[in-house]
């Protein structure tokens, strides 16, 4: 009767716990990397080779998010709860872009506004609103800013 009761609490704490393991575990690989923006509003994001790509890097301590729009550099806040992702007002340099690489600012500046949550699927950083799929990003192979 010890061991099958043992068996049983072991089996309680397990379902317990690795639920939360598992979410940690997520949200150690959100924090850290740059993440590089693949596609967002569902339009696959096209960068010439000379030009930086977009990207996004979540600092965990200071809740704080920077990155490069397309055009200008951003910072601001962002509120992680779980799978619940907010960001706060963003700040950003002001270069005058126009073209693609403005349009490409424009679109990540609003995914970020309308953001509610997250998740990772096989590698990739989804950014979800209450309907579906924001934008998609890859984390870089070097985990190097930049080009």
């Amino acid at each position: 009767m010890r061991g099958s009761a043992y068996a049983a609490v072991l089996v309680v704490l397990a379902s317990v716990l690795f639920p939360v393991c598992i979410l940690a575990e997520s949200t150690l690989a959100l924090i850290g990397p740059t993440w590089l923006l693949l596609e967002a509003k569902g339009m696959a994001v096209k960068v010439p080779a000379d030009a930086r790509q977009p990207f996004i890097l979540f600092q965990g301590t200071e809740k704080r998010v920077s990155g490069y729009s397309g055009c200008n550099e951003f910072f601001g806040n962002y509120e992680l709860k779980g799978d619940t992702l907010t960001f706060g007002p963003v700040g950003m340099t002001r270069r005058s872009c126009e073209g693609a690489a403005g349009d490409t600012e424009s679109v990540f500046l609003k995914v970020l506004g309308e953001t509610r949550s997250w998740k990772i699927e096989k590698g990739i950083l989804v950014l979800l609103d209450n309907s579906g799929v924001l934008a998609r990003f890859r984390m870089k192979a070097n985990g190097t800013i930049g080009r």
